[in-house]
């Protein structure tokens, strides 16, 4: 009796052992170190462009890629490339009130240059912006970060005025104010060089 118990436990230890190995494997398998990239990306995207929703549907449709380095690159375009096309209407932004501003402000200088003022100008605006690019959301560590685009084109008879200024981080300012090529911008991005690091070599 005591033979019949000592081979039962021995049955249920090796299927224990068994079913432990078969979920280690499907782990491994749903947990690939290319689901680790997207992942990370994923997390990247949300932390440091906010406002910018991605599609990731081009992970399905690269999945049966054998070289790794070649799909993660294929991720990586899409996501650039959505990044270039994100539809961002200017709209004139937020008025601030006159008596916060400082006592030599004029509303709309009569000038095709830059006003005087036009740094405080910036700061204003990027203040007003919660020091964030308003186009994608990446927050901008300092003024040195900060473009500026207008809602009305100066050229096109729009102002200096806070209403008329947008602050943008510099992917942004070019995919915005550039005449360049898409595939001349894209490939000048910060974002794409800060996205292919993501490859393990």
């Amino acid at each position: 009796m005591q033979i019949l118990l000592y081979v039962f436990l021995f049955l249920v230890v090796i299927a224990l052992i068994f079913f432990t190995v078969k979920l280690l494997n499907v782990f491994e398998k749903k947990n690939t170190k290319f689901d680790f990239f997207i992942k990370n990306i994923e997390i990247y995207m949300k932390r440091v462009h906010p406002n910018i929703g991605i599609n990731y549907s081009i992970v399905e449709l690269v999945k049966n890629e054998k070289n790794e380095k070649i799909k993660e690159t294929l991720v990586i375009q899409d996501i650039v490339s959505q990044f270039y096309n994100f539809n961002f209407t200017k709209k004139t932004q937020k008025i601030i009130p006159k008596e916060k501003l400082w006592a030599t402000y004029i509303d709309n200088p009569l000038s095709s240059s830059y006003p005087n003022d036009w740094l405080q100008r910036k700061e204003f605006a990027y203040v007003r912006d919660n020091k964030s690019c308003k186009r994608c959301g990446q927050n901008l560590e300092s003024l040195n970060e900060v473009y500026t685009s207008f809602v009305r084109p100066v050229k096109e008879g729009g102002g200096y005025n806070f209403e008329n200024i947008l602050t943008l981080c510099a992917d942004c300012s070019k995919i915005m104010d550039s005449n360049l090529e898409k595939s001349s911008i894209i490939s000048s991005l910060k974002l794409y060089d800060n996205l292919l690091k993501f490859i393990e070599d």
